[in-house]
């Protein structure tokens, strides 16, 4: 048969508006924030929501939770390859400023992660004999492409036309990132759901996190949105804005943003 398919609208700030959609729930994967350069507080409010779930998955007695978060934990000043998740959890607090090129999105995220990785294996209730705890694990997606995008290749499109249809590379043309398709984004957090409903190894894969990549060639960012550009008449130029530059203005630019927040 079928299983129907129920949309609720809630705010994520708001507990009361998550419980009537946490009841009878077996998992619960928060993907909710909000990625933008606005108003800082905005920014920690939307990502302090996770307490919210946390205590509506307590309160509905919901045994799993499946936070998403960002390969962005893992930033710093010079390249790496090959980083794994013990590589950033190692680096972080640490003292070596490796990974001191947290913004205000994944600075949240970074506490979000360490609230929902405290509440793994916490009591959620219910009598001696059908008593289990809370298990919780992380998601960390790398950069994200793919239907749906409003934030990646719309913003180097919307960018190039502002330009007259002329696009520079910003930093090192050499510099290659990682990235991934958003359906097996989706898909890494089916596989996490079911690895958590199975008893056998719920326990075994909860309360870590979990960088999420896929086949998908390493490129520049610029090279990658190049056949976007192209579609768009917009056209990438040989020339380089030098990373320094680049660097200065986007600290600046959050500086400003944190100073004129409320």
């Amino acid at each position: 048969g079928s299983t129907a398919l129920r949309f609720v609208s809630a705010d994520v700030t708001d507990k009361a508006q998550l419980v009537p959609a946490f009841r009878n729930v077996d998992c619960v994967i928060h993907t909710a924030a909000l990625i933008e350069l606005g108003l800082y507080p905005d920014v920690v409010r939307m990502n302090d929501a996770r307490k919210n779930v946390i205590d509506a998955c307590r309160e509905c007695r919901v045994p799993n939770l499946i936070f998403t978060s960002t390969s962005e934990l893992g930033r710093c000043y010079k390249p790496v390859e090959g980083f794994t998740e013990a590589d950033i959890d190692a680096t972080e607090g640490s003292g070596k400023g490796e990974v001191d090129l947290l913004n205000g999105y994944a600075t949240s995220k970074r506490l979000a992660e360490r609230s929902v990785l405290d509440a793994n294996c916490s009591s959620i209730g219910g009598d001696n004999n059908n008593s289990r705890p809370l298990c919780t694990l992380i998601i960390r997606p790398v950069g994200i492409y793919g239907e749906g995008d409003l934030k990646f290749i719309p913003t180097f499109i919307r960018a190039g036309k502002r330009f007259f249809g002329l696009m520079p590379h910003l930093g090192s043309p050499d510099a290659q990132i990682q990235r991934v398709y958003v359906g097996n984004v989706a898909w890494a957090h089916v596989c996490a759901m079911r690895c958590l409903l199975d008893p056998s190894m719920r326990q075994q894969i909860s309360g870590q996190a979990y960088l999420v990549t896929d086949d998908t060639p390493l490129n520049s960012n610029f090279q990658f949105v190049r056949p976007f550009l192209r579609a768009h008449g917009v056209r990438l130029l040989g020339v380089s804005v030098p990373l320094v530059l680049v660097f200065v203005f986007w600290w600046l630019l959050e500086l400003l943003a944190m100073a004129i927040s409320p």
